[in-house]
């Protein structure tokens, strides 16, 4: 197999070429004078199975990874599959209005189109899977997360909002320790309120928040908030997708006691490696065909 690096995801490859024993493809990317993203894949590709990891966290990454399966497919490998790590758009898989687009659907159709599987790490809404028409896999990283934080001596796993219970259950199960969420009440478009629930006593307690996204952080900081008034003596805050606009992760570490995300998108706080769930993946252990 070989392994082509895409948009920001040198390091990941890196671990996944090491988990399968397979070669990382070189490839020559520059800018044009006008800007515009030049890309060559100058490792041959032709007869061999090929896994392109790349992350599309932005609408950069969108287009580097569309110019990069693209000359890869142009290649003829023997089987091509696209692995993206944090999958954009995934909010908006219907038209919620008049005139909207399916932001989910035109990429996936677009990504189809070129590959023959792909496979995204905890996509936010799984209903997007079903636009696609070649294998598409939702790969889920509880083992990873619940081995990051065994040696941490936690009580509980909280989900910001009933909609993550299921996750924060598999990881508490797996941690053999409890799991529950809070109560968000929405009461107008720019405000929520969080009651926790009222049979769960959280003083003293080493709680681990952990969510699917944190974008900007304000769920997660009223979830810290509400905790550090019930008592909670430690509080960790994790997530699959660590987005963290408008530097939301400054915020955050400051108000918890431990701050990690998965490295589905690099950057300073990545530090549950992931890795394992998509080389199971790739070797057909988990979904992967």
């Amino acid at each position: 197999m070989l392994i082509v690096a895409g948009n920001n995801s040198e390091q990941l490859c890196r671990r996944i070429a090491e988990g399968t024993g397979s070669q990382i493809g070189e490839v020559e990317k520059r800018r044009f004078p006008d800007g515009e993203l030049y890309i060559r894949v100058k490792t041959p590709l032709e007869k061999e199975d090929v896994a392109i990891v790349s992350d599309t966290r932005s609408d950069g990454g969108i287009i580097h990874t569309m110019l990069l399966v693209d000359a890869a497919s142009g290649m003829k490998p023997r089987r091509l599959t696209l692995i993206i790590p944090y999958f954009s758009y995934g909010r908006q898989h219907m038209r919620y209005k008049p005139g909207e687009p399916i932001s989910s659907k035109v990429l996936v159709t677009l990504f189809s189109n070129y590959v023959d599987r792909m496979a995204t790490i905890e996509i936010h809404d799984e209903e997007t899977i079903g636009f696609s028409k070649i294998p598409f896999s939702n790969l889920k990283v509880d083992h990873s997360v619940a081995e990051y934080y065994r040696n941490r001596k936690l009580d509980m796993v909280v989900s910001p909002d009933d909609g993550g219970y299921n996750r924060a259950r598999s990881i508490a199960d797996l941690l053999g320790i409890e799991a529950t969420y809070f109560n968000k009440i929405r009461t107008d478009p720019k405000n929520v309120t969080m009651e926790p629930p009222s049979d769960i006593n959280f003083n003293g307690k080493r709680v681990l928040i952990f969510d699917d996204i944190i974008s900007t952080g304000g769920t997660i900081m009223k979830s810290i908030e509400l905790l550090r008034s019930l008592g909670a003596s430690y509080i960790a805050v994790g997530a699959v997708h660590g987005l963290f606009a408008n530097n939301g992760h400054e915020r955050i570490a400051s108000l918890a006691d431990e701050l990690s995300v998965t490295n589905t998108v690099a950057g300073a706080y990545s530090k549950i490696d992931v890795s394992q769930e998509i080389i199971k993946y790739l070797k057909g252990e988990n979904g992967g065909k």
